[in-house]
């Protein structure tokens, strides 16, 4: 038996009061480290999401920057086989813009004669 002395004012002994008292304060104790456990469990697993998106997202720079030098090697030979054949272009135009004026003049000078040779022609019967 408890003594009275013992006996807190709800008729209950203090020492099933501190007992209670210390079984709610280790209850919520593990309580707060169950969830800082589990704030630093997610913390963890958002830092290495973070991390796993930030090295793919470097790798994909590191790519991008390789297909671009790529790019870059293949476009000066090609702008180099461009300005080659836009210059054999400019020649060949060059050329048939000459030759054309030559036919033109050659027409002018020539169209009369044909158009008296034909007249000849029919006046003369076969």
């Amino acid at each position: 038996m408890t003594s009275l002395a013992s006996m807190g004012s709800s008729g209950r002994s203090s020492t099933d009061d501190s007992n209670e008292y210390e079984a709610a304060s280790k209850t919520a104790i593990a309580s707060y480290q169950a969830r800082e456990e589990e704030i630093e469990r997610k913390k963890m697993e958002v830092r290495e999401r973070v991390e796993s998106q930030l090295n793919r997202a470097e790798q994909e720079a590191r790519r991008l920057a390789q297909v671009w030098d790529e790019l870059e090697v293949l476009t000066d030979p090609m702008r180099k086989e461009v300005a080659a054949v836009r210059k054999r272009i400019d020649f060949a135009n060059r050329d048939l813009k000459a030759l054309g004026q030559v036919c033109q003049k050659k027409v002018r000078i020539l169209l009369p004669s044909i158009k008296q040779y034909m007249i000849l022609l029919k006046g003369i019967p076969l």
